[in-house]
């Protein structure tokens, strides 16, 4: 199970009350969920049940008096009629199974939406208990929605140098952030771990909002750890690359 589509994820990490809450509304897209959801959020994201890297990830706002505005890639995009959007949509997702989200408003550096990626490992040598290893704050390049580094051609700070360059409206401490980050970080990997129990490595793409609440985005069971390597603590990386192999090579 460890190439679980994102669907199957949100479903298991949904069963946990404190997971749940962090969840962004989420549902498999038909054309009756997509009308309905634009009324209601007025803002949603597609994305497609398996992949990574940010591939086909799309932003639909409703304009009023059925206009909508597509952000795909760098594309923005406006149309005037929902049948010129179901067509758009219909040609990008040709068939595969895409999920409707609701939009959440994430915090913004330079206006280029930001989130974390939490690396959670298991270690061998405490009898296979999970550990935080590393957090890493990827902001998308210019004109994109996606914070995927290489897709968007973003950059890569530290959590403590992300958060010198924005404000909260809610009055968090670094030490508050990182603690909320952790929980749900590791309630996340011991629920999937009851389903996928082979999974020993699981980068967590979290966010937060402008009232400073976290909300999970992403499970990835299979992280690239690369971007770690632009940290200017480069003993994160190291220490993340040393549990991988623990575990490669057990």
């Amino acid at each position: 199970m460890a190439d679980a589509m994102k669907w199957e994820k949100h479903q298991i990490l949904q069963r946990n009350s404190l997971l749940k809450a962090a969840l962004p509304p989420t549902e498999l897209l038909t054309h009756k969920s997509l009308t309905h959801w634009l009324n209601q959020y007025g803002v949603v994201m597609l994305k497609p049940s398996s992949g990574s890297g940010g591939v086909g990830i799309i932003k639909i706002s409703s304009l009023g008096n059925e206009r909508y505005q597509v952000h795909y890639g760098q594309l923005i995009q406006r149309f005037r009629k929902k049948s010129e959007l179901a067509n758009f949509i219909k040609a990008r997702t040709r068939g595969r199974t895409y999920l409707i989200q609701r939009y959440i408003p994430l915090i913004q550096i330079e206006n280029r939406p930001m989130d974390i990626r939490v690396m959670v490992q298991r270690n061998l040598q405490e009898m296979g208990s999970w550990h935080v290893t590393g957090k890493a704050v990827k902001i998308a390049g210019t004109g994109y929605v996606v914070t995927n580094v290489h897709r968007s051609k973003g950059t890569v700070l530290s959590l403590e140098e992300a958060f010198q360059r924005i404000q909260l409206e809610a009055n968090f401490t670094m030490v508050e952030i990182h603690q909320h980050l952790d929980e749900i970080a590791l309630q996340t990997a011991k629920q999937l771990q009851a389903y996928c129990p082979r999974t020993h490595s699981i980068g967590l793409d979290l966010a937060i909002d402008g009232d400073g609440r976290v909300w999970i985005i992403e499970a990835n069971l299979r992280p690239m750890i690369g971007m770690f390597k632009h940290l200017p603590d480069q003993k994160i990386y190291e220490q993340i690359r040393h549990l991988r192999y623990q575990h490669e090579s057990s």
